[in-house]
């Protein structure tokens, strides 16, 4: 009706000029010492309720974290809820608070990822928020069940439930990066090879038109021995 509602933080209520009365303030404080994050929901200028919103952490977070680090990797938490509560979390999962980073905007996010593109970096995330993020990394990875745009716009959308597909999918892309320079040093030393001989005549047209085949099947061989994507338990 003539009513003007706002639902969002206290940054968009103070752009909004929207009182946050005493009582507010206290739930809102009762909110954090819970590690949830509080949304407050004003009605004509004044804040009126104060909403209590959190997600349980997922059980296989800790070991997710573990595993991208025993991998090399090293893990960094990027979220718009509030310092406290993400560095909160961090600790559950066994992170440093210096690689939790809390209240960050899309546009904050998104800075620190080109922050640290002096190596790759995988972007992980299931929110519209994440978004641009994921599109500066090196690869965006969307989890099941995320937000649409999310999906349409990773490289990679997980399909299977839990964290620990993305090490799955870790050690298979690995897998096809060893396969693939394997193949190249195949195909590399068997043209040298080749040329090498076929210089001073010591291969005619006839045999190199039978090796020729040869080095594709070779190579063929090679990549059907590769390792399958499979899922990680530990």
């Amino acid at each position: 009706g003539d009513h003007h509602v706002a639902v969002g933080n206290e940054r968009l209520m103070r752009r909004c000029g929207i009182w946050i009365p005493d009582s507010a303030r206290l739930r809102m404080q009762e909110a954090v010492e819970r590690f949830r994050t509080p949304v407050l929901v004003s009605v004509t200028g004044t804040v009126r309720l104060v909403l209590s919103v959190g997600d349980r952490l997922r059980s296989d977070s800790e070991r997710m974290v573990r595993g991208l680090r025993d991998r090399g990797w090293r893990v960094l938490v990027a979220s718009g809820d509030l310092p406290q509560i993400t560095h909160e979390v961090a600790r559950r999962v066994g992170m440093m608070d210096s690689d939790a980073h809390g209240g960050l905007s899309p546009e904050a996010k998104l800075e620190l990822v080109r922050s640290r593109r002096e190596r790759p970096v995988l972007g992980v995330g299931d929110g519209v928020d994440d978004q641009p993020a994921m599109a500066a990394a090196d690869a965006g990875v969307s989890m099941r069940q995320g937000a649409q745009i999310t999906l349409d716009r990773a490289d990679v959308a997980m399909s299977g439930g839990g964290l620990m597909p993305l090490l799955t999918l870790i050690d298979g892309s690995a897998s096809v990066r060893r396969t693939v320079r394997i193949n190249f040093g195949i195909s590399l030393a068997y043209n040298v090879v080749g040329g090498a001989l076929a210089v001073p005549g010591l291969i005619n047209p006839i045999i190199a038109a039978v090796l020729m085949p040869l080095s594709g099947r070779m190579v063929t061989a090679v990549a059907l021995r590769m390792p399958q994507f499979r899922e990680v338990r530990s």
